[in-house]
């Protein structure tokens, strides 16, 4: 999860919805993956618990993370189009 991460704080500079479209992006490989493993995938709330702990927020500062974490979760799953 660390490689899509940082770019969650660098599209939130640029635009918190292209930022949930990333978290959507990843959650959507995320499933795939597990699906095809055979395992159970995580649901977005313990995705989403988990972002803060993967992000160095000594490398983004100007971040509110608290702020892009609830972002992503009121977006995310309208976004996804089903419960995650």
């Amino acid at each position: 999860m660390a490689f899509v991460v940082p770019s969650l704080c660098d599209t939130w500079r640029l635009d918190p919805l292209l930022t949930a479209y990333s978290a959507v992006a990843f959650t959507s490989g995320l499933r795939t993956e597990c699906e095809r493993l055979g395992i159970e995938p995580p649901n977005w709330a313990t995705i989403a618990d988990h972002i803060p702990w993967a992000i160095n927020d000594a490398r983004y500062p100007d971040v509110p993370m608290n702020e892009l974490v609830a972002y992503l979760r009121d977006e995310v799953p309208a976004l996804f189009g089903s419960v995650i």
